[in-house]
């Protein structure tokens, strides 16, 4: 079975354009790159955009495949499983690992992980998410505690999980099947808080590159 990496890339993204801004002296794609290329049992590794212009945010030594993808699909209203269906019928995938470049802190041992859930352990698809086990609510009601019983400690409750939304991965026949890329068999994969962030604004951003400036969050 042949398990490839792929990166959707559209440069003019306007609702994150902190995606082609330098952090801490390299861009988001290169760091994102860097980390795929230590994953094992990948057979290939693609960023996925409709120009090659793109190729100026990744370091030359970096090893990769560029696929130029239809300019169509640069749309904010294009969904991401549109995106995978045009990717899956130009590519002979079998196993597909999705990394969006947001996540610089992303470790190279969570993304292992999620891949062999897949690959090695049989499920259809996975993907990380952080654990929150606090009083959570969901329009304007609660979900994981009721207000006509003793609130219960924090300790006790049941844990909520949010999707990191920057690694997924699934194979090809259970996203065919149902479209979309979490789907049957399901794993969640659990990162912490700091690992989990990903630039979507200014704020993230300046966090981002201060943890990472700071060298408390070196992966070992």
């Amino acid at each position: 079975m042949k398990t490839v990496a792929f990166i959707p890339f559209w440069e003019n993204y306007e609702s994150n354009e902190f995606r082609i801004k330098k952090i801490s002296g390299r861009f988001l794609l290169s760091y994102t790159l860097e980390k795929l290329n230590k994953i094992l049992g990948l057979d290939e590794i693609y960023v996925y955009a409709s120009s090659d212009s793109v190729k100026k945010y990744i370091e030359p030594d970096i090893e990769y495949k560029y696929l130029t993808r239809p300019k169509y699909l640069d749309n904010a209203e294009v969904s991401i499983e549109e995106i995978i269906n045009k990717f899956l019928e130009e590519t002979d995938a079998d196993i597909i690992l999705l990394l969006h470049p947001t996540s610089p802190l992303l470790k190279v041992t969570s993304i292992q992980t999620c891949l062999n859930s897949v690959k090695i352990d049989g499920y259809d698809s996975a993907f990380s998410a952080v654990k929150y086990k606090k009083l959570s609510w969901y329009k304007m009601k609660p979900i994981n505690y009721t207000l006509n019983e003793d609130i219960p400690k924090l300790q006790e409750i049941e844990p909520v999980y949010d999707e990191q939304s920057s690694l997924y991965v699934f194979n090809k026949t259970s996203f065919i099947e149902n479209k979309h890329r979490v789907s049957g068999k399901v794993k969640i994969n659990e990162i912490d808080q700091i690992e989990g962030l990903e630039v979507r604004n200014k704020i993230d951003f300046e966090l981002l590159e201060l943890i990472i400036n700071s060298g408390m969050y070196e992966e070992k």
